[in-house]
């Protein structure tokens, strides 16, 4: 029987697995630790850089959010590896823990993506909805757009 715990993640795996991390199977953890320090080196690296351009565009609000942005994601990742990093030194339990909330994941995924289909799906419907009730008010077929535009 097919389920969604064998495919899910499938290309997050492949990442982990080039930053030197093996989440998936959990046997072999940590699996290029040179491979994940290079990589940890470069977010640190950049990270002055960023600070930078966030200070030089205070008062650029675009600029800004956007430095911002970077800056948080670049430290969520580090904290993320630091983390993966640790629990491997300890012991294989990050495995364990990584596979059970991909699982928890799954749902939040797959309620994401029923959501969004159903948007996409509603949001094509509106026209034809819309062209039927003005028809059925007025009795004139006037052809109606998703979003009004010129």
């Amino acid at each position: 029987m097919y389920t969604l715990t064998e495919d899910f993640l499938k290309v997050q795996g492949t990442y982990f697995r080039v930053l030197g991390f093996d989440i998936v199977d959990g046997r072999n953890g940590w699996l290029h630790p040179c491979r994940t320090t290079v990589m940890m080196t470069a977010l640190i690296v950049v990270q002055p850089m960023i600070v930078v351009f966030v200070l030089q565009n205070v008062e650029n609000l675009d600029n800004l959010t956007d430095g911002i942005g970077s800056m948080l994601v670049d430290l969520l990742a580090l904290l993320k590896f630091s983390i993966i990093m640790w629990l491997q030194c300890i012991d294989e339990v990050s495995a364990s823990i990584i596979r059970q909330e991909n699982q928890s994941e799954q749902r939040v995924s797959g309620i994401y993506k029923n959501s969004f289909m159903l948007t996409a799906i509603l949001s094509s419907l509106m026209p034809i909805v819309n062209t039927i009730i003005f028809y059925w008010q007025t009795g004139n077929v006037e052809l109606q757009l998703t979003f009004p535009c010129a």
